[in-house]
C-alpha cells in the first residue's frame, strides 16, 4: 500500500493494478447516492461534491474524498445501486 500527497491510499493487486483503498468515511449510502445522482443526469459528476456535502451535511473536504473514491472505484461498486 502507498499513500499519495493528499493522503489517499492505494494498494497494488496481485495482478499489478493499483486500486484506491476505501476511506473509512465512505458508506454504501454515499455510493448509492452518487450512482443515483449520475443516473439522474442532474450534474456533471466532477461537480457532485456540493451535492454530497448538502445531502449528508458534511464538510466539503469529506464530500470530495467520497466523490474521489466513487470515481476511482466505480466499476467495483457499481452494482450496489442495482441490487
Amino acid at each position: 500500500m502507498f499513500r499519495l500527497h493528499g493522503g489517499t491510499e492505494f494498494a497494488i493487486t496481485q495482478e499489478g493494478e493499483t486500486r484506491m483503498e476505501k476511506p473509512g468515511i465512505v458508506t454504501d449510502e454515499h455510493l448509492q447516492f452518487l450512482d443515483e445522482l449520475r443516473d439522474s443526469g442532474v450534474t456533471n459528476m466532477y461537480g457532485a461534491g456540493g451535492y454530497v456535502q448538502d445531502e449528508f451535511n458534511i464538510p466539503m473536504v469529506e464530500a470530495r474524498a467520497i466523490l474521489e473514491y466513487w470515481m476511482e472505484s466505480c466499476s467495483e461498486h457499481h452494482s450496489i445501486s442495482k441490487t
